[in-house]
């Protein structure tokens, strides 16, 4: 899969072949906005892959995480509210993981 230049995954063990439509809209828009504001790509962390809850919905192509600490505060809260509108467009739900372990990032999902 060839994705846009605008975002990519943080290395090839990251599994987003097989996004919701809806959250790679999300994505390809968030990657844009990311690239316009820092002039470097989108690092998507987490797709269907690694450690989530046995109910995520990372395990169904519903959620992504997204890197957020190669920004400064300023460019972390910049983003947090493109990331918001964005999830308000696309219907989804944004959950700010940036205090909670040791890779702080944005997980977005499609909401309910």
């Amino acid at each position: 899969m060839k994705e846009a230049r605008v975002w990519r995954p943080k290395s090839e063990r990251v599994n987003i072949g097989e996004l919701h439509p809806q959250l790679r809209l999300a994505l390809e828009k968030a990657g844009v906005l990311h690239d316009l504001l820092f002039g470097k790509p989108l690092i998507v962390t987490s797709g269907n892959d690694g450690r989530h809850s046995r109910t995520s919905r990372h395990y169904r192509n519903m959620a992504i995480d997204i890197r957020s600490w190669d920004k400064s505060e300023l460019g972390q809260l910049t983003f947090h509210v493109v990331l918001a509108h964005i999830a308000k467009e696309y219907d989804l739900a944004i959950f700010d993981e940036r205090n909670r372990d040791k890779a702080p990032h944005w997980h977005l999902e499609i909401a309910d």
